[in-house]
């Protein structure tokens, strides 16, 4: 697992995230299932994680986050998270993380997009 402090678990509900994700801004999450009790998603926002994380709600039960200085540095993270999780964990998401249109941003992890 990455060395990145996340704030949670918390339940993930509108209420819920409006009371801890307070800020319009860049930040990555990981989503729980309550059947599993483990981390199934990571995730980012470059702009409002609090507004992505409300795209999760009903497919997840709990979510954890940490605010990220800068888009870039949100898509950083992500990365370093990603690839934390050894190939054998079983993430829904399995497919690298995404860098932005226009970016020339590169994994700092396995230099993807290069």
């Amino acid at each position: 697992m990455s060395t990145t402090v996340m704030s949670g678990p918390y339940s993930l509900n509108n209420a819920t995230i409006d009371e801890k994700v307070t800020r319009k801004w860049p930040g990555i999450y990981a989503l729980i299932t309550a059947w599993s009790g483990g981390v199934k998603y990571i995730g980012r926002s470059d702009v409002d994680v609090n507004g992505s994380l409300k795209e999760h709600i009903g497919v997840y039960s709990e979510f954890k986050f940490i605010y990220a200085d800068t888009a870039k540095d949100s898509f950083n993270e992500e990365c370093r998270i990603f690839h934390s999780f050894p190939s054998s964990y079983r993430l829904d998401n399995k497919k690298h993380p995404e860098r932005p249109e226009n970016s020339d941003w590169k994994c700092p992890i396995c230099k993807i997009y290069e």
